[in-house]
């Protein structure tokens, strides 16, 4: 739809618990604006299995997680506008060669972006998230994102804690591709990687 996106909104709403969600292969989103499904593990859009999907221009607001990509292959986030979510902006897991770039992802009390995939994350402008960008790797796995060219800063004092996190656990591994990113402000690391017992 040309001129004012369709917003989704789910306050209020008793049964709703995802604003959209994907299931098949090859499905593009464009120009909608999510709100309003802001309970626990409710999610704004999320795309669920299949391959080739692409997410771009949308808005995902005041959800308790904005985007959610699960058990996905080959998905894409561009150009979107992802704020004020109350857990995640942008939550990618159990998935492969997920694309976020070009997005501003800001004002999310928790993580701008978390991966546990290895994934493209580039070219995004993230602010005011306590984690800019925080990579997981879990229960074994071995991830090897590639972050780069991202402007991470805070504007509100002590918003961000940290602009880059990367940890492993469980004997997992975590080997990250970092560069060409901007980091400014923040209370405490710019970029911290850490791991527990037997990761690395």
């Amino acid at each position: 739809e040309d001129g004012s996106a369709p917003v989704i909104d789910g306050s209020g709403a008793q049964t709703w618990s995802k604003g959209i969600e994907t299931t098949g292969s090859n499905v593009t989103l464009v120009n909608l604006y999510v709100t309003g499904f802001s309970d626990t593990d409710e999610e704004g859009i999320r795309i669920s299995g299949g391959s080739d999907n692409e997410i771009r221009y949308c808005k995902a607001y005041a959800n308790n997680w904005g985007i959610r990509v699960n058990a996905s292959d080959s998905a894409a986030i561009k150009n979107c506008d992802i704020y004020n979510n109350s857990t995640h902006g942008v939550d990618i897991v159990q998935s492969t060669n997920v694309t976020v770039v070009w997005n501003k992802i800001h004002g999310n009390p928790l993580y701008g972006i978390r991966v546990e995939s290895s994934s493209e994350i580039s070219r995004n402008m993230l602010y005011d998230n306590q984690y800019g960008i925080y990579v997981d790797a879990v229960n074994g796995s071995s991830l090897s994102p590639t972050i780069k060219n991202n402007v991470i800063y805070e504007v509100t004092s002590d918003a961000m804690s940290y602009g880059i996190f990367t940890r492993s656990n469980n004997e997992s591994t975590v080997n990250p591709t970092i560069y060409h990113n901007t980091i400014d402000g923040g209370k405490l690391s710019g970029i911290r990687m850490e791991k527990d017992g037997t990761s690395a």
